[in-house]
């Protein structure tokens, strides 16, 4: 797995730094987004009857979207890369 990352950071260059910032960027996100559903839901009760449970399958469901979305960019990315060399 080494190598393949040594890879991707050769043939994508300074791409790589601006992949690494989103991916600090991304994972900050993800974690306010964690602590506000925590923030949100009492600690006393086993049960959450005020908030509506399609919310956390809707918030679910969004984060695997952006997860896959960014996911195909990178990877078109790195194909034009290769396609190049």
């Amino acid at each position: 797995m080494k190598k393949l990352i040594e890879y991707e950071h050769e043939k994508l260059g300074a791409e790589a730094k601006a992949r690494s910032k989103m991916l600090v960027i991304f994972q900050s996100i993800m974690a306010l987004l964690f602590f506000f559903q925590w923030w949100i839901v009492p600690v006393n009760e086993p049960f959450i009857p005020d908030v509506n449970p399609l919310f956390f399958i809707g918030l679910y469901l969004l984060m695997l979207i952006i997860i896959n979305i960014g996911l195909v960019f990178e990877q078109r990315k790195m194909d034009k890369k290769m396609v190049k060399n």
